[in-house]
């Protein structure tokens, strides 16, 4: 399992190469891809994972008296 910090770290190099790119053909094109799919993994799983929503529960119907 990789560290939070170490997420980071990818994340920024990740990002930084996203940077520095020049697209000119095809290839460049699906490094693009390729590297914003990685970001996006990366981000998902530096984040803390969330509970599923609870549904909220309908109060009991009160008999008018």
């Amino acid at each position: 399992m990789l560290t939070r910090k170490s997420l980071e770290l990818l994340i920024d190099l990740v990002e930084i190469k996203l940077g520095s790119m020049e697209i000119f053909d095809r290839d460049d094109q699906r490094i693009v891809r390729d590297l914003e799919a990685c970001r996006k993994e990366l981000t998902a799983m530096s984040r803390p994972s969330r509970p599923a929503p609870v549904a909220a529960m309908a109060a009991p119907a009160l008999a008018a008296a």
